[in-house]
């Protein structure tokens, strides 16, 4: 059955599935649908589609024999599902899995301290605190980990919390502070229960990494909507952008930015690379083990850093970049980007990186970059997006597609096993968005390296066995592109590889190299 939520002061309203009863999430944890602020369409369906851990079979040595990928779901035999509770800026139940009680902000601030620096996104113009959203709880049962006897992990909680912000522009989405627009956080909090009685002088088995799969059905309409709802959209673009680290090239920004002048300078320094709208359907590289730059066969590639979200528009001018004000914006990084920041916003400086490895040159992002509002707790992430047309043997809504089918152990193999080749999505399409993302137990680095820093020794990073995943969320503009205010270019742009480039090579993994 479904639920229908709407909170009249932040303007959002979606519909909820929920098992039988009413009160509980049905398997597979919430799916949230037909998510609107203010009448705009946002997105048809959100929800996580699957948990993957890497386990690892480890000699008493510390050698690794090998390693497994078991795909998990949120409900029954594993876990003991609780219900569904309404967030809302009053006083609640402390939840059972963290034990905080008080409004919604202090129970969120228990989950994951880092949090705190979303509060600026909860206040109203007097300061007080509003916002809205719903928590379903998770707790494991012992069948989850009877596989592994003797693990080193005895227990998995997990909190999936949906937090839906006011309208507004203070404080700023965004370095330039021009961008009213509402968030959706669509976070994944969790804790590994250590298991006190493992045996380390046997073989015994150890968590690689927890993987959290997520299906994103954005639609969003082509125009603000003027007061009712127009009918959901069926044709959406998209666009991959990664920033521009060179502080040069952002100084020369900032100057243009005064005078709301030559858009295609601005946005020819804004990006180092654009793919916009996207010409095929693709797989992307977001963040590599916390970082936005990987080695692959030798060389330095580079990892895209946000994605935008658009209803098409036809032959006419699409949004213009940077600004996008009738938009979805999926940011997990920010470039260097100042100036024109004049002044530090925690929001979009935190990297979430240890100071070891944050450029001298760059100490805010660091040319090797750093996710954008990351637990600090478990940094070392790698995550993957994807754009894809929407396939029924990929949609949960589709009758005989279960959950279980829309999460692979190699990621992107769900998405080239439909098909050799990418369709062509750039006249606008049914597309869906997919974001991955992995976090590791573990990673090092070696004593200097091509990535953007460089360390005296060989440095291992550990992270902690609990945080939260999607913290930077989704922010949503819905504004009329209005010529005064327009800062980037309203063309397709496409750099360093051109449209021509892009079709001839039929590619469906394309980094921002």
């Amino acid at each position: 059955m479904s639920t229908s939520y709407s909170d009249p002061t932040t303007g959002w309203s979606f519909d909820v599935e929920t098992e039988a009863a009413g009160s509980a999430p049905p398997a597979g944890g919430l799916a949230l649908k037909n998510i609107r602020h203010r009448s705009n369409n946002f997105a048809n369906d959100l929800r996580l589609v699957g948990i993957r851990l890497s386990v690892a079979e480890v000699e008493p040595s510390g050698s690794v024999l090998s390693t497994t990928s078991t795909l998990i779901s949120l409900g029954p035999p594993a876990f003991s599902v609780h219900p569904i509770q309404k967030l809302e800026p009053s006083t609640a139940t402390a939840p059972p899995v963290y034990g905080a009680s008080g409004t919604f902000l202090e129970r969120l601030k228990a989950a994951v301290d880092e949090l705190v620096l979303l509060k600026g996104y909860f206040k109203d113009s007097s300061g007080n605190y509003s916002g809205y959203g719903l928590r379903a709880d998770y707790t494991s049962n012992s069948s989850l980990f009877a596989p592994w006897p003797n693990c080193e992990t005895s227990a998995l909680n997990l909190s999936q919390i949906f937090l839906f912000s006011n309208y507004g522009m203070t404080p700023p989405h965004e370095p330039g502070s021009v961008l009213q627009a509402a968030r959706c956080h669509p976070l994944t909090t969790y804790k590994l229960i250590e298991n006190s009685g493992v045996d380390r002088t046997r073989n015994h088995q150890r968590i690689e990494s927890i993987r959290f799969d997520y299906r994103i059905h954005l639609a969003i309409d082509s125009v603000p909507s003027t007061g009712t709802a127009p009918p959901t959209p069926k044709l959406n673009n998209a666009g991959l952008f990664r920033d521009n680290d060179s502080v040069a090239a952002m100084s020369a920004l900032g100057g243009l930015l005064s005078s709301r002048s030559a858009s295609m300078a601005v946005s020819k320094g804004a990006f180092a690379a654009v793919e916009k709208p996207l010409v095929l359907e693709v797989t992307a590289p977001a963040v590599s083990e916390g970082l936005s730059a990987f080695k692959s066969a030798g060389s330095v590639s580079w990892c895209w850093d946000n994605v935008h979200w658009w209803g098409n528009r036809g032959t006419g001018p699409i949004i213009s970049t940077p600004g996008a004000f009738h938009a979805a914006h999926l940011h997990w990084r920010w470039g260097a980007a100042r100036p024109p920041r004049y002044k530090a916003i925690p929001e979009i400086d935190t990297t979430g990186r240890p100071a070891a490895l944050r450029s001298a040159s760059l100490p805010v992002s660091g040319s090797a970059g750093g996710s954008l509002l990351a637990d600090p707790r478990i940094w070392i992430q790698t995550i993957n997006v994807a754009v894809v047309s929407n396939d029924p043997s990929l949609d949960p809504n589709h009758s005989g597609t279960a959950l279980a089918d829309l999460s692979k152990e190699e990621w992107k193999s769900l998405f080239t096993g439909l098909r050799p080749k990418p369709l062509d999505i750039s006249a606008g399409a049914e597309i869906v968005c997919w974001y991955s993302t992995q976090v590791h137990r573990q990673m090092t680095t070696p004593a200097s390296t091509t990535l953007g820093f460089t360390t005296t020794a060989a440095a291992t990073f550990t992270n902690k066995p609990e945080g939260t995943v999607f913290v930077h969320g989704i922010f949503f503009a819905h504004e009329p592109e209005i010529s005064s205010l327009k800062i980037g270019s309203t063309a397709a742009l496409y750099w360093p590889n051109s449209e021509s480039a892009v079709r001839s090579g039929e590619h469906w993994f394309r980094d921002a190299s």
